[in-house]
């Protein structure tokens, strides 16, 4: 999974973008996750919360 900010610097967005997009082409598993409102600062939070995106989808991925 390739999680990024939206609140972060473009650049930091794009290169997100373009390596998630590198990845998949190559038919490698995984997702792109933009996280709503994070940045490099904030952007754990959303692992640390139950209910966080980052927690949710990586449960989703573990199968639980």
């Amino acid at each position: 999974m390739v999680a990024y900010g939206t609140r972060e610097l473009p650049e930091l967005c794009r290169q997100s973008i373009e390596y998630g997009r590198k990845w998949t082409e190559r038919d490698l598993s995984g997702r792109l996750l933009p996280v709503e409102g994070a940045d490099h600062f904030t952007i754990l939070e959303a692992l640390t919360r139950p209910e966080g995106v980052l927690m949710r989808a990586f449960l989703a991925m573990s199968g639980r």
